[in-house]
C-alpha cells in the first residue's frame, strides 16, 4: 500500500493526488453545509427586516459568492500539487479572472436590485424602473473597468501606466463625442430631476404630445 501511495505520476505521488481530491470533496461538502444551514437561516432573518439591501446581499452571495468559494477550493487543491512554472502561472491567472468576473457580476446585481427597490418605492416606480438601462450601462462600465485593472495588475502589468493612458484616451474620446456625452448628461438630469415623466403631456416649441418613453439617446 505504501509503495502505491508513493508512486509518482507527472511529478506528484498518488498520496498527493488523493489529498488534493480530499480537499475538493471536503471543501464542497462544507460549502453545501453552509448553504443549507447558515445561509438559509440568514435568508429567513433578512426576510424579517425592513430593508431589502440585506436580502439582495445574501442573494448575491448565494448566486455569485458560493461559486467563487468553489473555485478557491479547487485552486487550493491544485496548489497542493507540484506543477511546472508555466502551469502554476496559468492556474493563478485563471483564478484571478474567475474572481474578477464573479465579483463584478455580484456588485452589478446588488447595485441594480438596490436601485430598482429605491425607484419602485417612489410614485410611478414601475414605469421609472424601465429607464434604469442608461445608469446601469455606466455602472457596469465602471465595475468592469475596475475588474480589468485588477486582472492586469495581477498579470504583472503596470496599472499606473494603463490608467494614465486611459485618462489621455478618455479626454480624446470626450472631445470627439461631445454630443453623445451631452445626451448622456441630459438623460441623467431627466432621470434624477424629473422635469417630466412618462405619461406627462408637454409642449416643446410648436410640438405637443404625451411622453411615452425616456431613453438614453432619445425621448419619444
Amino acid at each position: 500500500m505504501k509503495e502505491i501511495l508513493e508512486t509518482t505520476y507527472y511529478g506528484n505521488t498518488v498520496q498527493n493526488y488523493l489529498i488534493s481530491l480530499a480537499i475538493v470533496v471536503v471543501g464542497i461538502l462544507i460549502i453545501r453545509l453552509f448553504r443549507k444551514s447558515l445561509l438559509n437561516r440568514l435568508k429567513k432573518w433578512t426576510a424579517t427586516t425592513d430593508t431589502k439591501l440585506d436580502d439582495y446581499l445574501i442573494a448575491g452571495i448565494e448566486r455569485f459568492g458560493l461559486p467563487i468559494f468553489n473555485f478557491i477550493i479547487i485552486y487550493f487543491a491544485l496548489h497542493y500539487l507540484s506543477f511546472s512554472e508555466r502551469i502554476e502561472k496559468l492556474i493563478n491567472n485563471t483564478l484571478v479572472v474567475i474572481l474578477a468576473f464573479y465579483a463584478v457580476r455580484m456588485f452589478s446585481s446588488f447595485v441594480r436590485l438596490s436601485l430598482e427597490a429605491f425607484i419602485k418605492s417612489k410614485e410611478d416606480g414601475e414605469e421609472k424602473v424601465k429607464q434604469l438601462g442608461g445608469i446601469m450601462l455606466i455602472v457596469n462600465a465602471a465595475l468592469w473597468s475596475i475588474g480589468l485593472l485588477f486582472i492586469f495588475n495581477n498579470f504583472g502589468y503596470d496599472v499606473t501606466a494603463i490608467v494614465a493612458g486611459l485618462g489621455i484616451g478618455g479626454i480624446a474620446i470626450a472631445l470627439a463625442a461631445q454630443n453623445i456625452l451631452g445626451d448622456l448628461f441630459n438623460y441623467f438630469v431627466i432621470f434624477f430631476d424629473r422635469p417630466f415623466e412618462v405619461g406627462d403631456f408637454i409642449t416643446v416649441d410648436d410640438k405637443k404630445g404625451t411622453v411615452e418613453y425616456i431613453g438614453l439617446k432619445t425621448t419619444r
